[in-house]
């Protein structure tokens, strides 16, 4: 997933806000605290949307429930990290291109 700077900056803003922090993130838990509580009963003992569903299925929303959780800031972390890589390299190459001080001719006094 290849995010741009705009982009990026209204996740910063989304993943700061009561919306996430506060409804999101719980709903998510909750799914995720339940999903837990059906893989512990026999298949047959599950009810609601749990009902007839394999210990597979399960887990593989548990695994979705992660992600959504976690990929955001993940995809933050990496674009900030490629974005100081690129500016660490700016920067050096800049250095390099940079022309080197004239020293002063000796004196032939």
């Amino acid at each position: 997933m290849a995010l741009n700077n705009e982009q990026i900056d209204k996740l910063k803003l989304l993943l700061m806000t009561s919306g996430w922090n506060d409804v999101v993130i719980p709903v998510l838990q909750n799914r995720a605290r339940q999903a837990l509580e059906a893989l512990r009963l026999d298949p047959e003992e599950r009810k609601g949307q749990w009902k007839g569903k394999s210990d597979q299925s399960i887990r593989d929303r548990l695994t979705e429930i992660e992600f959504l959780a976690s990929v955001w800031h993940n995809e933050i972390a990496v674009f900030d990290a490629n974005k100081r890589q690129e500016e660490i390299l700016a920067e050096r190459d800049h250095g390099a291109e940079a022309p080197e001080e004239t020293q002063a001719a000796p004196s032939t006094g």
